[in-house]
């Protein structure tokens, strides 16, 4: 095997082996943010890469070919966005064994970054001041995974998941003056992946849904000081990245991503808590036994028996009140869960039977029968959680009060442009009446009053059953800045001298 062959299987296993909660996984996101890292090869590489791959090295020479494939598919299942790159720049501006060299030193150099020099003792400082140098600097290169502190665990006192925690960049924290463009973008770039990755969400998840956002907040403090920012001072200067990048489309949409990625990983680690049952609960309805089925047709008998049985499960006392339990934004998750349960209690896998599931419309469009089981299934899906709801309204189960009883003040007028979450999914809508008294042919609670009526986009009329930001918010405030961020200094249109950057 060549050597840059070997160092392909380098790259290859180092990739492979990084964990979600990485710093290191921000890193290599960054790397993909612009083209830089595609068209040059890194200054940061050390000597032994462009000595093990010089410039000259073919991608299907013998003993390159194999492992330079394994590396290339290695990384962009680490950062999909390197396909986007190379479709977009080989061959236009360089070539596939140029384009995959740059990129390579790129990742050496973040996946295997050189040690710093160590002063020699009598040159400029003792062993001893030698000895510190060298250790301080290797604990600033570490990302150490550290357990929450206590009282952040999981509910009766179980421990946390490891939280992810970034390594302080080395030297002094930049205090003063704008951050630069490439701060900016190696910021909301890296932050944004951190948060939205699994690890993280899963580690969030792991938290009691009160101590979510400021976990969240805190990861986005610590990343400051990751890439060398005082935390103060980059809460300050992020709140005028809108300011002060407003032509800079990629500043702008890495800043929005970022801002979306602060609004959602608390939302989707709420929603994957609240779907999963609880230790002392187990699964719903227990698995199979024997090897499930994973590929294949579903047969018309296995098909019906699971349409019927999950039907009956989900409109169940216990699975409306299991719902009932839960916050209305994460009914609906729940309620995907116990129907993904029951697939394996019908001894099917679950990706293959939710991928099945979609096929049955155009599979038994003839068989009347699939069909109506079909149907009645659809149904109890979308029953379950609003029974689920009505059942949480009746007995006053709020969300932290102002919802369901009408009373108090509300958040929003007659003829207020507002968004509802539909399922998932948000939906643009105007309020229409407050305080609304659902028509008894409704199958509402007696007495039960909405805070909202609210007339969809689409032209259907839809009620908000509690007044909170959860189920029904301003239109347009998933676009906003984190409100945590101070308010910008200066307004549009104000003179101002621009301090050098960073």
């Amino acid at each position: 095997m060549s050597s840059a062959g070997t160092l392909c299987k380098e790259l290859t296993a180092r990739l492979a082996s990084i964990e979600s909660t990485s710093a290191l996984v921000a890193d290599l996101h960054l790397l993909s943010s612009s083209d830089a890292a595609f068209l040059q090869p890194s200054t940061a590489a050390s000597p032994a890469f462009a000595a093990a791959w010089p410039e000259e090295q073919q991608l299907d020479e013998e003993g390159m070919s194999e492992p330079f494939l394994a590396l290339a598919a290695a990384a962009l299942e680490a950062d999909a966005r390197v396909q986007k790159r190379c479709g977009r720049l080989v061959p236009k501006k360089l070539s596939e064994a140029t384009f995959w060299r740059n990129y390579s030193s790129a990742l050496h150099a973040v996946l295997f970054p050189q040690e710093p020099a160590v002063p020699a003792a009598g040159a400029g400082g003792d062993a001893a001041a030698a000895a510190e140098s060298a250790a301080d600097a290797a604990a600033e290169a570490m990302t150490k995974l550290r357990l929450s502190p206590s009282g952040e665990g999981g509910e009766g006192g179980a421990a946390a998941l490891p939280a992810p925690s970034f390594a302080r960049a080395a030297g002094d924290l930049q205090s003063s003056g704008a951050l630069s463009r490439e701060k900016v973008l190696r910021f909301a770039t890296g932050i944004a992946a951190v948060l939205m990755s699994d690890g993280t969400i899963d580690y969030l998840a792991s938290l009691p849904p009160e101590a979510m956002p400021a976990r969240c907040i805190a990861l986005q403090r610590e990343y400051l000081e990751h890439c060398g920012i005082e935390q103060e001072h980059g809460c300050k200067q992020l709140s005028q990245v809108p300011q002060r990048f407003g032509g800079d489309r990629e500043v702008l949409a890495a800043f929005q991503e970022f801002v979306k990625a602060c609004q959602n990983s608390a939302q989707a680690a709420f929603l994957r808590r609240a779907s999963a049952p609880s230790a002392d609960q187990g699964a719903r309805f227990p698995p199979a036994g024997g090897e499930l089925l994973s590929s294949g047709p579903l047969s018309r008998e296995l098909l019906l028996r699971f349409l019927a049985g999950v039907s009956s499960a989900l409109l169940s006392g216990d699975a409306v009140a299991d719902l009932a339990s839960l916050p209305p934004e994460a009914m609906p998750a729940r309620c995907v869960a116990l129907q993904r349960q029951y697939l394996e209690h019908c001894g099917i896998e679950q990706e293959h039977g939710c991928a099945e599931l979609a096929k049955v419309p155009q599979q038994f469009g003839g068989d009347s029968e699939v069909l109506g089981a079909f149907r009645g299934f659809q149904q109890a899906c979308r029953g379950a959680v609003q029974s689920a709801i009505m059942t949480r309204a009746r007995g006053g189960g709020g969300m932290g009060g102002g919802g369901g009883g009408g009373g108090g003040g509300l958040r929003f007028r007659e003829g207020a442009s507002v968004e509802c979450l539909i399922g998932h999914e948000w939906r643009d809508g105007v309020v229409v009446a407050t305080n609304f008294t659902p028509p008894a042919e409704s199958g509402a609670p007696e007495g039960w009053v909405a805070p909202y009526q609210v007339k969809l986009a689409t032209g259907e009329l839809v009620l908000a059953p509690f007044d909170e930001e959860a189920i029904i918010r301003e239109h347009g405030a998933a676009s906003r800045v984190d409100p945590s961020l101070p308010p910008p200094r200066y307004a549009v249109g104000t003179k101002a001298r621009e301090p050098d950057a960073a």
